[in-house]
């Protein structure tokens, strides 16, 4: 008996020091900052920013166009949580500054402030809630059931804990800070609202980037329904305000269209097939060129 709590001990102690090395690994909150070798761009917002696993999202294609047209290591690091508000983008922002200190930003969201999103938790057995906060014990579960989150987000740093139905959390770990943000979708929020509150929170996000002096660009989305009207309104008001031009998805999607006349470019969900990702990427990259704040060689 004596020599099986000895075993269990040194096991115990084993998973204390491996967790330790991990957290450690990945900094504390407020710890040291980001790191990388090359200018750093950050791609915020909702679902159409996450996009597909890479290399089907437009930040990853952003990064390859940089580096391949600047000639630098540019790192674009996607911060986008699918259902994410500019509320809670908002509420991140400065944070998310701090700890990159980016060169630039590209914010694309909105469309999910037309729902509202209460502060709910979803109960989750004690067990599960160890796992969620347990680096060494998620690690052996995404290597154990790599379907487990449906999403292989691991290395960009997301995944999703729980999802059921418009009910989800996703286990972030973006900015220095590891953290479960949830998206719940409520009742739909008349336009009028959704238009002031994007337009409120966007502007507040250049403003600050602007005092900081990190270039931002926001990106439009291609659809004009309810709420994406009110929502594109918002964003063409806050890049003319700023005096900047905004990324026009729809001129992406015109484009794909024009090359694949026949091909289905949105899947069921309205989120871009990999093909327009990719030319979501190159508008990006375009937009950015034009403006000069990327010296693309020739």
């Amino acid at each position: 008996m004596r020599r099986v709590l000895l075993v269990l001990l040194a096991l115990a102690l084993v998973a204390a020091l491996g967790e330790v090395a991990l957290r450690l690994r990945g900094g504390w909150a407020g710890g040291r900052a980001f790191r990388a070798d090359g200018p750093v761009v950050l791609c915020v917002g909702d679902s159409l920013t996450r996009g597909r696993p890479d290399p089907e999202n437009y930040p990853f294609e952003l990064e390859r166009r940089l580096r391949a047209h600047t000639g630098k290591p540019y790192r674009v690091l996607n911060l986008g949580v699918p259902g994410m508000t500019t509320t809670q983008i908002r509420a991140r922002f400065p944070r998310y500054l701090d700890y990159y200190r980016p060169a630039l930003v590209v914010i694309w969201a909105g469309i999910d402030n037309g729902w509202r999103h209460p502060e709910t938790t979803n109960p989750r057995a004690f067990p599960a809630r160890v796992v969620d906060h347990s680096w060494l014990l998620r690690r052996f579960r995404t290597l154990l059931f790599p379907e487990a989150s449906g999403y292989d987000f691991a290395r960009a740093g997301i995944e999703a804990s729980d999802w059921i139905g418009p009910y989800a959390i996703w286990r972030v770990d973006f900015g220095g800070l590891e953290e479960d943000i949830s998206t719940v979708f409520g009742d739909a929020v008349p336009p009028e609202e959704v238009g002031a509150t994007v337009r409120d929170d966007l502007s507040a996000m250049m403003r600050l980037a602007r005092e900081r002096g990190v270039p931002t660009y926001l990106v439009k989305y291609s659809f004009f329904g309810v709420p994406y009207g009110a929502v594109n309104r918002a964003i063409i008001d806050v890049s003319r305000e700023f005096g900047v031009p905004y990324v026009d998805s729809t001129n992406a999607a015109t484009k794909l269209t024009q090359q694949m006349p026949n091909e289905k470019i949105f899947d069921d969900f309205l989120h871009p097939v990999p093909a327009l990702y990719r030319q979501i990427g190159a508008e990006v990259f375009d937009v950015l060129a034009a403006q000069g704040v990327v010296a693309a060689t020739p």
